[in-house]
């Protein structure tokens, strides 16, 4: 909503969101005047729900110093707002580090009538170039899912839990039971997942084909030992995860027979190691 004239809030945020957009002002205090862009936006999120949820949610976002973005007249503000986006958001400049102390980033404090921090963030971005509705609604619907996926991905144990104990392995498997398909639809378990990644439609595959006629396999007796020292120390218990991940490496490693890379990010997911070519087998 609109400042009143008889608010003396120094610094306005407004986030620019297509469904969600809000602005908060922030009183200036010589307090907060030492403390970073940061701790201004907290501030804001405090008596905000939007923003409270922003921040809580994780979702990177960027801070914009958008100069000579009117606050005024309100009703238009948003659409102004995203225009300018839409002509400055590539700009360095016009980005302001959250580290940054407010003193440093408004050396010669706020204009009182224009919006001093824009919060953008990858959705906002993406919504710029939107053609209708459907676009906006199809948008949200995915960052839904997206947010549902990364909250139950989150809530999971670490692999080791389930080989601690018996306790370990009830709760990844009972207290985990409804979370195995998250992100999927409710009422079914979505299509196969062999039809986004080859690796494992070429698994789905051999597993649909067992009973065909295809040459037996016969490791040699290097490989064979290779084999069971590796799952003699996966069935280990261990004090923690890192410690099992290095108690299994150099044997996963010889197991396999060709190298292997561990802790290495894929679309932000890190796992616990990872062999192959250009779309590698996940372990």
């Amino acid at each position: 909503m609109p400042l009143m004239d008889d608010e003396h809030a120094d610094y306005v945020f407004y986030y620019p969101h297509p469904e969600r957009a809000t602005a908060e002002a922030v009183i200036w205090t010589e307090k907060l005047s030492k403390k970073s862009l940061k701790a201004f936006f907290l501030e804001a999120c405090k008596d905000n729900l939007v923003l409270d949820e922003l921040y809580n949610s994780k979702e990177p976002f960027t801070l914009y110093k958008p100069i000579g973005l009117s606050f005024d007249p309100f009703e238009t503000l948003l659409a102004r707002s995203r225009q300018w986006l839409r002509e400055h958001h590539h700009i360095e400049q016009d980005k302001l580090p959250a580290a940054e102390r407010i003193a440093r980033a408004f050396p010669d404090g706020p204009d009182l009538d224009d919006v001093n921090i824009l919060i953008v963030t990858a959705e906002i971005l993406e919504s710029l170039e939107d053609v209708g509705d459907l676009e906006a609604r199809h948008r949200k619907v995915i960052r839904q899912r997206e947010m549902e996926v990364r909250r139950i991905r989150e809530s999971f144990p670490a692999p080791s839990a389930g080989v601690k104990s018996f306790s370990g392995v009830q709760m990844v498997v009972n207290d985990n039971a409804d979370s195995f398909h998250a992100g999927r639809p409710a009422s079914n378990h979505g299509p196969p997942v062999a039809l986004f990644d080859p690796t494992l439609g070429l698994l789905a595959y051999y597993l649909s084909h067992l009973d065909d006629d295809i040459p037996e396999i016969e490791p040699n007796h290097l490989q064979i030992g290779a084999v069971h020292m590796f799952m003699e120390q996966a069935l280990c218990s261990y004090e923690n995860e890192g410690k099992r991940l290095t108690a299994i490496e150099k044997s996963l490693q010889q197991a396999i027979g060709i190298d292997m890379s561990w802790k290495q990010s894929i679309c932000g997911i890190i796992p616990d190691a990872v062999f192959g070519a250009k779309l590698p087998y996940v372990v």
